[in-house]
């Protein structure tokens, strides 16, 4: 009975952990893109990278219509959103921000600018391209699936991380280009001896990601020809008015209730790590409960084997008192019959023998 109800608890606490994690994601990613956290962009380390993030079209067997992905709340929801890499075992790692992001409807597609402030991490993904070896993105969206059409449609989106993997759904989906520090696609080859200095990083662990992509992540599905990189001059129109509706400014100035995010992150960060060790202590219970019931099951084995000898031995027992009742009895029946002059007799008798 414990078991069945301690199940239900774990699950509910790893749910809740996974959520605290995505929502510690979400906040650093958004101090990041807003300058209230600066310890990973100085100018000379970031790596800034363009690339599609969704185009329209049927991804993981769900379908993602323009109308949806061409709405403002979703092109908005990339701003400042972090850029990881997933992993198999554990949690997302955080290497960059999401910057700005646009709509192309000619393409039906999502363009996107990255940061990338893990600075390994950015020199994996330009060494691969520099190598012709494409380096993808995924998206990973809140949704509401609706059913239409004899098709699974998403709608209502809005983006949870992008995600850089070697094995989108899509061959032809990759980072398309690598930009300047002022924004501006750049032109030419690495130098050697940049090129040897990439070399000497875990490129191999970056390829490992063709196996740690999420089943529930959807993924690129386009990509821009290197010849038509042109079109995507930076910044596609004026800054502030960059990633807002036509007509709309970015409101100016630190946004509203960013004093409370550092105590709100350092508040999910203690939850976190709360809950982390109660999943440890249920999980813990839960072994030791499943090894306590694999020891004491040779035990009721073997009492139930012993049982029977034991209940055979009682009924015997209690069949001899009752032989001995009825003996009793007869007994007393038969003195009941003899003459009294006999029954003085006997006792005469029984007398001898108590006296010698």
């Amino acid at each position: 009975m414990a078991e069945e109800i301690g199940q239900p608890i774990l699950e509910e606490l790893t749910q809740e952990l996974e959520q605290a994690h995505q929502e510690i994601l979400r906040l650093k990613g958004y101090t990041q893109a807003t300058g209230l956290v600066s310890s990973a962009t100085t100018a000379n380390k970031v790596v800034k990278l363009r690339g599609i993030a969704i185009s329209e079209g049927t991804h993981n067997g769900k379908f993602y219509p323009w109308e949806e992905l061409s709405k403002d709340s979703f092109v908005e929801s990339f701003i400042g959103k972090p850029v990881v890499v997933d992993h198999k075992e554990g949690l997302p790692s955080e290497v960059g921000l999401v910057k700005e992001a646009r709509k192309d409807p000619e393409r039906r597609a999502i363009l996107v600018d990255l940061e990338i402030y893990d600075e390994a991490r950015g020199k994996q993904a330009l060494y691969l391209m520099e190598n012709d070896r494409p380096v993808g993105l995924s998206v990973q969206v809140w949704e509401k699936v609706s059913h239409e059409d004899g098709r699974e449609v998403a709608r209502d989106l809005e983006l949870q991380h992008l995600s850089l993997t070697m094995d989108p759904a899509d061959k032809e989906a990759r980072i398309v280009a690598k930009l300047s520090q002022c924004g501006e696609i750049e032109e030419g080859e690495m130098s050697e001896e940049t090129k040897e200095e990439i070399k000497a990083l875990m490129v191999d662990d970056f390829e490992k990601l063709a196996s740690e992509v999420k089943d529930d992540e959807v993924l690129l599905a386009s990509r821009v020809p290197e010849g038509e990189l042109a079109e995507y001059k930076y910044p596609y129109y004026r800054y502030p008015k960059y990633g807002q509706p036509a007509g709309r400014a970015r409101p100016g100035g630190p946004p509203a209730g960013y004093e409370a995010l550092e105590p709100r992150l350092a508040d999910l960060e203690k939850r976190v790590t709360a809950l982390e060790e109660a999943v440890k202590k249920l999980s813990s219970k839960s072994e030791e409960k499943q090894a306590e019931a694999e020891t004491s099951a040779p035990a009721e084995e073997l009492k139930s084997e012993t049982q029977p000898a034991e209940e055979a031995k009682a009924e015997q027992e209690e069949m001899s008192r009752k032989d001995e009742a009825t003996e009793r009895d007869k007994a007393l029946e038969e003195l009941s019959n003899l003459h009294p002059a006999d029954l003085i007799f006997l006792e005469q008798i029984a007398r001898r023998r108590e006296s010698l």
